[in-house]
């Protein structure tokens, strides 16, 4: 009896050890400050490569420098959109494009045609043309775009005037008006907007309080997070079904470009400045990825 529980004693000294954290992975592509810059990191690997693969990006001020979609990577250049393979290989022509916004069907995107003797900062352009990351156009319409289209959901093309509404191009009619002036994130039928200051996050008409920075922030890959800064820096993590919020232990984003992007592998990274990345996942710590980048104006991840 005595040497039972001696051994039952012995083994409840015993303390499991606790798994070692997860190493962060997914590709991530950013669009350097410098222009024409692309720089494509993989975050398992810790490598990073950088081309200079366009002479100069394309004017205004776009929603996007850079989006990966249908497993390849979309930009735009001197009126042009050009898509390539993940390794920053295998150009393709997507064909005239002042800016570009991404389609809410995976592989496509939707470009602007800027209005032929108009001046570049015009509102108005005479037209938009989805098409595929291969080059197949799939939806074309030579028609005044009334507004600065930022983004595009399931029912049409998110169009910023004195506040967001969707608008169908294929009708030409608007489709509904979001509560928000500012965009934070979409997807598919999902528009998450806000009004500064960001004391609502609008999720559709349905609003979360909280503090929140009226910038675009990151859906986590099906949709049920999003991740978007702070006034102080901080990221802030809304469960979209619930609306509760937390923030990421730990995590400060650039106050300049504080950038976020969700991979598929379920990993949040975002511009942490001077030339860092950070990397979290839920039930993870947030952690430095330890890679030098440069500054950068946009981020994008497979």
């Amino acid at each position: 009896m005595l040497v039972l529980v001696a051994v039952a004693l012995a083994g409840c000294g015993e303390v499991a050890a606790e798994p070692p954290p997860a190493a962060p992975s997914g590709l991530l592509f950013l669009a350097g400050r410098d222009p024409g810059t692309l720089t494509r990191v993989d975050a398992a690997t810790r490598t990073v490569t950088t081309r200079r693969k366009l002479r100069q990006l394309g004017g205004g001020d776009p929603p996007n420098f850079v989006h990966f979609t249908g497993r390849r990577l979309v930009t735009f250049a001197l009126g042009r959109a050009t898509s390539f393979a993940p390794d920053l290989s295998d150009p393709r022509d997507l064909g005239e494009s002042w800016f570009f916004v991404p389609s809410a069907t995976p592989g496509r995107v939707w470009n602007l045609l800027l209005r032929r003797g108009g001046p570049a900062t015009q509102v108005y352009f005479r037209g938009v043309r989805e098409v595929g990351v291969d080059g197949t156009p799939t939806f074309a319409r030579r028609w005044n775009v009334p507004g600065w289209p930022v983004g595009a959901v399931d029912d049409g093309l998110v169009l910023s005037r004195h506040r967001l509404e969707v608008w169908d191009p294929g009708t030409r009619r608007r489709v509904r008006r979001l509560p928000g002036r500012f965009l934070v994130g979409l997807h598919r039928s999902v528009v998450a907007s806000c009004n500064e200051p960001c004391e609502r996050l609008y999720l559709d008409e349905r609003a979360v309080p909280g503090r929140f920075a009226p910038r675009r922030g990151a859906f986590s890959p099906a949709g049920t997070l999003l991740a978007l800064p702070t006034p102080g820096r901080r990221i802030a993590v809304v469960d979209v079904v619930t609306g509760v919020t937390h923030h990421v232990p730990g995590a400060r984003v650039d106050a300049g470009y504080p950038l976020l992007a969700w991979a598929s592998s379920g990993w949040l990274f975002w511009n942490a400045g001077h030339g860092r990345l950070g990397a979290w996942r839920p039930g993870e710590p947030a952690r430095d990825l330890g890679v030098e980048v440069g500054a950068f104006v946009d981020i994008t991840a497979s």
